[in-house]
């Protein structure tokens, strides 16, 4: 008996501390929420002078709400403010005031619990008002809290998809695209609706490392085109110019990226004999291709397994370069034979080449008579 009464007091400084930490924890509009609003049902409410009241309900599924308040005098001047919190007690809706009026829609993800302040703004005591938390299901619209990558709404191809900027200053949009190949990317943003006005957004893709590329910055609607190899990508949505509360669309589609493997249907150059008596021959190699390229990565060696390295160099289609032809910079030294070898890339919008296969080796062999002329005027 004894024993049970030295750790009653254990017991209960337990219970107390628990209690204390958890109280302590709540939000504060949580512990002064005055009652509980249905969804899709109108509430009467009746405030006191000065007051100030909390009402929490409860969103059941992914979708978009829209809180609504009426004074039910239709010439009553008196005006209520209201502003929106999360269980977390964030500001996630900033005051909005007036007699009859509503808050800017909300999208959020399923079983969340929101609270909503009511307060007086101009000789609303004892004045009546009605409130409604509209509310349906949605499966093609963002659902908050996506600000970061991390809580990113993943989102699929060939799908219109929605969003609406809230009013926070910290407040963006992330979406999440999986790609499980290499893939050529379009993708589609802008306003969801012409209304006239000079809304502007600004758009950023992502990638797993975090480099980021500008793809959208306006008001109109917008296309971008990029090659990705596989992974995972996201898409930031930002407002630049009166975005907010302003429905947006977004939609992308993939392709199989095609870097077909180029045939090598010529090897060519000159050679040169300068002032000073140094001997070169340029290089230049007529290609084949019909896939996606941008550029080509060639190879030049002594031997045909590609060992003896004479060159490798990165061409972008650009400086008389093209699809069909591109020159080498390299100065190389009179050789009867050599070996060329090439392969296709593009490039990502955060500067990465994505390589296609390597084409056949092709030989090269310089006339024997244009070799004879410069051999004996160069030592190897």
């Amino acid at each position: 008996m004894k024993k049970s009464m030295k750790k009653l007091p254990l017991w209960c400084g337990a219970l107390l501390i628990c209690c204390v930490l958890t109280f302590l924890g709540m939000p504060k509009e949580v512990r002064a929420a005055d009652g509980t609003l249905s969804l899709n049902k109108t509430k009467n409410i009746t405030n006191e002078e000065l007051g100030k009241r909390v009402y929490a309900f409860r969103v059941p599924n992914t979708g978009n709400f829209t809180v609504t308040v009426k004074n039910t005098n239709p010439t009553g001047n008196e005006r209520l403010k209201l502003s929106l919190y999360d269980s977390n007690n964030k500001k996630i809706i900033p005051e909005v005031a007036g007699t009859t009026f509503s808050l800017p829609t909300y999208s959020s993800k399923g079983n969340r619990t929101y609270y909503l302040k009511v307060e007086n703004d101009y000789y609303a005591w004892r004045a009546s008002f009605d409130i409604k938390v509209s509310y349906k299901t949605t499966k093609n619209w963002e659902a908050e809290n996506n600000n970061t990558s991390k809580t990113a709404n993943k989102i699929t191809a060939k799908k219109d998809w929605y969003g609406m900027l809230n009013g926070t200053a910290d407040d963006c949009d992330y979406y999440k695209i999986k790609l499980n190949g290499k893939r050529k990317v379009t993708i589609n943003f802008g306003p969801a609706e012409v209304d006239g006005e000079q809304h502007a957004w600004k758009v950023s893709l992502m990638n797993s490392k975090n480099e980021s590329k500008q793809i959208f910055y306006g008001s109109t609607r917008q296309t971008y085109q990029a090659y990705l190899n596989k992974g995972t990508y996201y898409l930031k949505v930002e407002n630049v110019y009166s975005a907010v509360n302003v429905k947006y669309k977004l939609r992308y589609t993939e392709k199989q990226l095609n870097i077909k493997k180029p045939t090598i249907t010529g090897v060519g150059g000159t050679a040169h004999n300068e002032f000073f008596g140094t001997n070169y021959t340029d290089i230049y190699v007529k290609l084949k291709n019909s896939g996606d390229c941008q550029g080509y990565y060639v190879k030049v060696a002594k031997k045909k397994n590609m060992n003896g390295n004479l060159a490798k160099e990165t061409i972008l289609f650009n400086n008389g370069n093209s699809r069909k032809k591109v020159t080498l910079t390299t100065r190389f030294s009179i050789l009867r034979k050599y070996y060329v070898q090439v392969r296709g890339f593009v490039q990502d919008p955060f500067g990465h080449k994505i390589y296609g296969n390597y084409s056949k080796v092709k030989t090269a062999t310089m006339k024997k008579s244009v070799y004879n002329k410069y051999r004996k005027k160069i030592s190897y």
